[in-house]
């Protein structure tokens, strides 16, 4: 049911405002990690379509944090 809302939230949104997008996995796990099916593959294009796309490299924010707190 998330990943229905989330494409509505994105097909409201889609060439009419600026959505910013974060997550901690690469672009290449988006697709499986939203169910693998045709609603994910329309969350990714509107994702990625006209997107800038800012890497912030191999850096894992929960494991560090968790190795800081140990």
């Amino acid at each position: 049911m998330e990943v229905k809302y989330l494409l509505e939230i994105f097909e409201i949104r889609y060439d009419l405002h600026s959505t910013i997008f974060c997550t901690q996995y690469k672009q290449s796990e988006w697709h499986p990690r939203l169910g693998g099916d045709v609603m994910a593959g329309a969350i990714m294009d509107r994702i990625v379509h006209n997107a800038d796309t800012v890497d912030l490299g191999k850096v894992n924010m929960r494991e560090l944090l968790a190795r800081r707190s140990d």
